[in-house]
């Protein structure tokens, strides 16, 4: 059943430990919150990335640009296409 391991992992895991089929899950109303998620994904961790509750008109590569031009230019191109926005939630 899909998340019966969601509590296998560690607190605060090494990089390392994580593995690379790994879904990234941001809650985006707190500070700094999309940019450490982004950052993560930067750095090849996690298959995908879901921002929560970004704002209606959020995309992929609007909120990489807010988060500065070091965090967007370290993902490829190809990785944006497994980002995933969700714009509708009023509360996460």
């Amino acid at each position: 059943m899909i998340g019966d391991n969601l509590y296998d992992y560690p607190e605060n895991p090494a990089l390392p430990q994580i593995s690379k089929e790994t879904v990234i899950v941001c809650l985006a109303g707190g500070k700094h919150r999309i940019e450490a998620a982004y950052a993560l994904f930067a750095d090849g961790v996690g298959s995908h990335l879901f921002v929560v509750g970004a704002g209606k008109k959020a995309t992929a590569q609007g909120l990489a640009r807010l988060q500065g031009a070091e965090v967007a230019q370290k993902i490829p191109w190809d990785r944006f296409d497994r980002i995933e926005v969700e714009t509708e939630s009023k509360n996460t």
